[in-house]
């Protein structure tokens, strides 16, 4: 051993920090000084952590990854991680992340601390930051497999399919068994459309653990999917049997208009009664009671329970109208005719994609299933993340700053990225594929020039029953925007405002497909969207159109609470379905 090595100790931090400073330079020296620590002090976490790291750089992966996991068994019971612990259990959510955040800065390979600081930044809504401690977490630590499984279920939530089956093959490599991790891939599978995979993988679950009231509810989302309403029902109601105060597993019983009785109204409000449910079974309580009340023609009830569930939803989900006005009114100052204009060399040319763009409840869906009735159609389930792959150009100024800035090298490499991700996850291998993510009108900056050909399909329906019908589901990351019908409002019209900017700098590129229209002659306008995106009438077009029940005067049936919207959305409401006069 070196004179640096065999030097005194003194105390175990000063040591620590020598061995810390060598590390790069030395990591077999620093090796040696570590290993000499620990054995006065076996289970020191940050010896352990360091030891981790000298092993690492030194190519031996597996020990390194023992003593990481060796490290988070120590670290967690460290007085001071009992204590951020325990602030995050009182819900003292910022002094949590102060006290992590600090224990980072001063030891920033501490695993245990990344998992606790990315749970304290997934329940202040910083999903962003969490994805990425969380996949810190486990490059520092890869065996460490409850991070992982905290990885597969953040990225699950977020609609990262491709990225979520990565990780829950690695743990199913090492426990095939394992029911959660089946259900979470069965869970998965089910929200990419491959809903008879999704049903077998939930069946070998529960017939191996009958009582997993989650996973009964997951098998009754697959099942409801697949068109099989009776196997959903029961499906449901053994989740219930099991766990009354699930209420996801109500939200989706009611969806079905099946057999909600009296007793089921009751029961839902026992439950609501309680003190002890978790907030997410509280929101989607409220929008099954407000479901059925509805379905009982019990209006007044049933808006007064969308509301107490949007009200409860807008807090979690911050949304900030400002911003979203503020965004669009740059967008339009930014876009003009000669950003968007198509030049050669500039963009992918390929016009294999095609998106649909609108307000929620507008009618996408029902659009992309048209669409995807074509034989020369798929649709990609899960599309790829187009800020994501922005970023992945080597960061810039925000969107839509950046849209303005990008060389038409830059948008051929983003739009070239966007179309091989596509066609990975599309799957069937048709010429084109439909994209019908819901933000993608905020981002029409950057798809109209990174892809020339690309077809847009503009879905829209009249303000105030696409209103009502997205204020009548529980809002999604993105969407905080329809927990508030002031909300709901300003969005459509900055929505429609931003869309006739488009129409006005890039005539032609855009095809409105209005829902009215579309429901009173569905062959005439699909005959007209199929012209637009260059394909041949096909009769199958036709069918997603067959049975079609929405009911378009529904929002009349909520006219008297709707105040705030119609003053919200001005002008716009009277112009429908044109924008109004700028």
């Amino acid at each position: 051993m070196s004179s640096e090595a065999k030097a005194p100790i003194g105390t175990v931090e000063a040591a620590l920090a020598r061995a810390a400073n060598i590390l790069i330079r030395d990591p077999a020296q620093a090796e040696a000084q570590i290993r000499e620590i620990l054995r006065a002090f076996p289970e020191h976490p940050y010896a352990l952590r360091l030891l981790g790291a000298a092993l690492r750089r030194q190519g031996e992966t597996a020990a390194a990854e023992e003593a990481y996991l060796r490290s988070v068994k120590g670290s967690v019971q460290d007085a001071e991680m009992i204590a951020a612990a325990n602030a995050l259990v009182d819900n003292r959510l910022a002094y949590a992340e102060q006290m992590l955040c600090a224990r980072l800065e001063a030891r920033p390979g501490d695993a245990a601390a990344i998992r606790m600081l990315a749970e304290t930044k997934m329940r202040l809504g910083l999903q962003d930051e969490a994805e990425a401690l969380l996949a810190r977490c486990i490059e520092l630590a890869p065996g460490f497999t409850p991070v992982r499984h905290n990885y597969a279920a953040l990225l699950h939530r977020r609609g990262k399919a491709a990225e979520t089956l990565a990780q829950l093959d690695a743990l199913l490599a090492g426990d095939p068994e394992h029911p959660a991790y089946l259900s979470l891939k069965a869970a998965t599978l089910a929200g990419t459309g491959e809903h008879e995979t999704a049903i077998r993988l939930f069946a070998q679950v529960l017939a191996a653990h009958p009582r997993r009231p989650r996973t009964w509810m997951g098998y009754g989302h697959a099942l409801r999917a697949a068109g099989r309403r009776a196997e959903a029902v029961d499906a449901y109601r053994r989740s219930l049997a099991l766990a009354p105060g699930l209420g996801e597993a109500w939200w989706g019983l009611t969806n079905l208009g099946a057999g909600v009785t009296p007793d089921d109204v009751a029961a839902m409000e026992v439950q609501l009664a309680r003190l002890d449910l978790s907030e997410e079974d509280r929101v989607h309580l409220h929008f099954a009671l407000g479901r059925a009340h509805e379905a009982g023609g019990r209006y007044e009830e049933a808006f007064r329970s969308y509301a107490e569930g949007n009200a409860q939803r807008k807090y979690e989900l911050a949304y900030d109208p400002e911003e979203t006005s503020a965004k669009v009114c740059r967008c339009k100052a930014l876009l003009t005719a000669d950003v968007l204009a198509a030049r050669p060399g500039q963009g992918a040319p390929a016009p294999d994609a095609i998106f649909i763009v609108g307000m929620p409840g507008a009618g996408a869906a029902l659009v992309a299933q048209i669409l995807s009735g074509h034989s020369q159609v798929e649709a990609v389930v899960q599309p790829p993340d187009l800020m994501g792959l922005v970023r992945g150009l080597g960061g810039g100024p925000d969107y839509p700053d950046i849209a303005a800035g990008l060389s038409p090298d830059d948008l051929r490499a983003l739009g070239e990225a966007y179309l091989s991700e596509a066609r990975r996850r599309a799957g069937l291998g048709r010429p084109f594929f439909v994209d019908a993510a819901p933000e993608n009108w905020t981002r029409l900056g950057l798809i109209l020039p990174a892809l020339q050909h690309a077809r847009i399909i503009d879905v829209r329906r009249h303000p105030l029953a696409c209103a009502v019908a997205a204020f009548r589901q529980p809002a999604g990351e993105g969407a905080g925007f329809t927990c508030d019908l002031e909300h709901l409002g300003r969005a459509y019209a900055d929505y429609v405002a931003l869309m006739a900017h488009l129409d006005a700098v890039a005539p032609g590129r855009v095809h409105r497909v209005i829902h009215e229209r579309l429901a009173a002659e569905p062959e005439v306008e699909i005959r007209r969207l199929l012209d637009h995106c260059g394909l041949a009438f096909e009769a199958g077009c036709l069918r997603p159109c067959e049975g079609e029940t929405a009911d378009e005067g529904l929002w009349r049936s909520y006219d008297p609470w709707l105040g705030p919207l119609k003053a919200a959305l001005g002008p716009v409401l009277d112009a429908y379905p044109a924008a109004p006069a700028a």
